[in-house]
C-alpha cells in the first residue's frame, strides 16, 4: 500500500531529475549493504563491460548502501571504486551511503540488480517487483522462488560479470521487454508476497495443522511462595476453560530495557542520558543512523533474552492469576532481526523461571492480533496486525 501510494504521489521524471539523471539515461540500480556477499564489485565490472564492450554510452550506475564502520567495509568499498576507475566508468557511477528511505531509487531505476553470491530472499526483489522493475539476479538460494528466468527478469550464475552484463544489455535493447517483465513482477509480488496473500497462506497452514479438538488443559506449577530461578515447583490445579488473558513478556514480565541498558552502556557509557530520554518505542530509532546497526547487534547477542531479569513480583503475579482460575498465556513476539535465537531463548527463560509446565502457556507470534483472548496486557502503546483482535488491549506502563 505504501509503495502504491508513493507511486501515485510522485513523478518519475521529477525524481530522476532530483537525483541527477536525465530522461535519456539508462539507470542500473544495485541496492543493498555494500559488502562482498552482495557482490557490488561484480556489478562494477559488469557495468564497465556494458559501457566499454556493448557501447551503452547513456548507462548510469547507482549503488545504494555503503557503510563506513568496519575496516573490511571500507576496504571493500575501495575495491568497488577501484574496479569502476579501472574500467573508466567512475564518472558514470554513484555510490550512496545506507538510506532510510529508498522508494525513490526504485522509481528512478530502469533495471534492478541482485547479483549476490549468498542470499535467502532479500526484500529488494519484492520491492523492485512492486515498482514494476525488471530484475537481474543470481540463480541461488531462495531467489528462484521469486523470479522465473525470462519472466520477471533474468537469473544468472553468481559472480559472473559477463553474464550480468549480457542480461542487462538485453533489457537495455528492449523497452518492451522491460515493461513486460516489470508487469509480470508486479503480478507475482501481489499474488505471492503481498500482506493479504501471505496472511491467507499462513492461515491455511495453521488450519491444516490445527488438531481437530482442543487438547486437554495442562497442569501448571504452584509455588507456595516465589521460588528462586532454577528451582522447580509442584503442579497446580488445571486451568479453568475461561477466555485466556494474554500477557506480554518483554517489559511486562522481563526487564528488557535493563538488559539492553547494561550491555549498551558497557560499550558506550556516554549514551546514558540518551537512553534515559528515549521518546520512540523501538529502541534503535532513538539513536543516530550510524549507531543503529550496532544497537541491533547488541539485541542479537547470544544470551540477551535468556539472561533478562524478571520484574519484582511479576512471577508471583502470574502464578496468583492461575491460582484464581485465570487461563494465563504468555504471548511474545520474537525480534525480527534474531527471530530463531530469540524464540529459543524465550523458551529457555520461561522453563528456567516458571518451570516446564509453563511452556504450554507460552505463545510466540509476530502478529498478536491472531491470538485469541479477552485481554492483552502489553507495554506497546498500539498493537497492530492483519486481523481485528478479539482481545482488549491493556497498556502496561
Amino acid at each position: 500500500d505504501s509503495i502504491d501510494a508513493f507511486q501515485k504521489q510522485k513523478d518519475r521524471k521529477a525524481i530522476r531529475a532530483e537525483l541527477g539523471y536525465s530522461e535519456q539515461d539508462f539507470l542500473v540500480l544495485h541496492l543493498g549493504t555494500v559488502c562482498s556477499r552482495k557482490c557490488q564489485h561484480v556489478t562494477a565490472e559488469a557495468f564497465s563491460k556494458l559501457v566499454n564492450d556493448k557501447g551503452v554510452k547513456n548507462a548510469k550506475l547507482l549503488i545504494v548502501g555503503a557503510r563506513y564502520i568496519r575496516q573490511h567495509e571500507i576496504e571493500y568499498i575501495d575495491k568497488v571504486k577501484a574496479t569502476l576507475r579501472e574500467g573508466g566508468v567512475e564518472e558514470r557511477a554513484t555510490i550512496l551511503d545506507i538510506q532510510a528511505e529508498v522508494l525513490k531509487y526504485y522509481m528512478a531505476a530502469d533495471v534492478v540488480l541482485v547479483p549476490s553470491k549468498n542470499e535467502v530472499l532479500p526484500l529488494v526483489i519484492s520491492e523492485a517487483q512492486a515498482f514494476r522493475r525488471p530484475l537481474v539476479a543470481s540463480n541461488i538460494d531462495g531467489l528462484p522462488e521469486a523470479i522465473k528466468d525470462g519472466e520477471e527478469g533474468f537469473l544468472i550464475p553468481p559472480e559472473d560479470p559477463q553474464a550480468l552484463c549480457d542480461a542487462v544489455h538485453k533489457l537495455y535493447l528492449s523497452e518492451e521487454l522491460r515493461v513486460a517483465m516489470g508487469e509480470k513482477g508486479r503480478e507475482r509480488v501481489v499474488k505471492q508476497f503481498s500482506h493479504a496473500a501471505m496472511t491467507k497462506t499462513y492461515m491455511q497452514l495453521i488450519d491444516k495443522m490445527a488438531p481437530p479438538e482442543a487438547p486437554p488443559p495442562v497442569a501448571v506449577q504452584e509455588p507456595a511462595a516465589y521460588t528462586p530461578p532454577g528451582v522447580h515447583t509442584t503442579s497446580s490445579p488445571e486451568p479453568t476453560p475461561t477466555e485466556p488473558v494474554l500477557v506480554d513478556m518483554d517489559m511486562v514480565i522481563t526487564d528488557w530495557d535493563g538488559a539492553f541498558r547494561e550491555r549498551w552502556l558497557a560499550r558506550h557509557p556516554e549514551d546514558e542520558e540518551l537512553i534515559k530520554g528515549r521518546t520512540k518505542f523501538e529502541i534503535e530509532r532513538n539513536f543516530p543512523m550510524e549507531k543503529r546497526e550496532e544497537v541491533l547487534e547488541v539485541i542479537k547477542e547470544p544470551g540477551f533474552y535468556r539472561t533478562m531479569k524478571p520484574f519484582p513480583g511479576a512471577l508471583e503475579a502470574l502464578q496468583e492469576m492461575v491460582d484464581e482460575g485465570v487461563d494465563v498465556r504468555i504471548v511474545s513476539a520474537p525480534h525480527s532481526k534474531s527471530a530463531g535465537a530469540c524464540a529459543a531463548e524465550k523458551f529457555d527463560w520461561v522453563e528456567h523461571h516458571l518451570g516446564a509446565a509453563w511452556l504450554d502457556r507460552l505463545i510466540l507470534a509476530r502478529d498478536k492480533t491472531h491470538v485469541m483472548g479477552c485481554l492483552l496486557i502489553d507495554d506497546k502503546p498500539v498493537v497492530r496486525g492483519s486481523s481485528t483482535p478479539a482481545w482488549e488491549h491493556v497498556v502496561y506502563d
